[in-house]
């Protein structure tokens, strides 16, 4: 019995004992390594992360619909331009023939 008691405490979590676990912990010192284990809760960054992107999705979708009303009123003033320099270009063409005729 007291053979198990010495082994239950010289046991760890793994199944290996404190002695190969120290000297494990010396070999990874002397080659510089270190091992840590972290446990986070990133619910809430992840709740976020969600939130922002929606936001992202919703500013891209108002730019598009910005930039098509932009677009349609350059086509718009491109096009009573196009038809002011077309009168004008008429009214020419009538004074014109006009004193053609005089």
């Amino acid at each position: 019995m007291a053979d198990s008691t010495k082994e239950s405490r010289e046991e760890c979590v793994e199944g290996t004992t404190i002695q190969e676990q120290y000297a494990e912990a010396l070999k990874r010192k002397k080659a510089g390594e270190l091992t840590v284990k972290i446990n986070v809760d990133v619910s809430e960054a992840l709740t976020g992360l969600k939130a922002v992107t929606r936001e992202a999705r919703e500013a891209t979708k108002a730019l598009r619909e910005l930039e098509a009303a932009y677009d349609w009123r350059k086509r718009a003033c491109d096009n009573i331009t196009r038809a002011i320099e077309d009168a004008e270009s008429s009214k020419s063409i009538t004074d014109d023939i006009r004193r053609s005729y005089e």
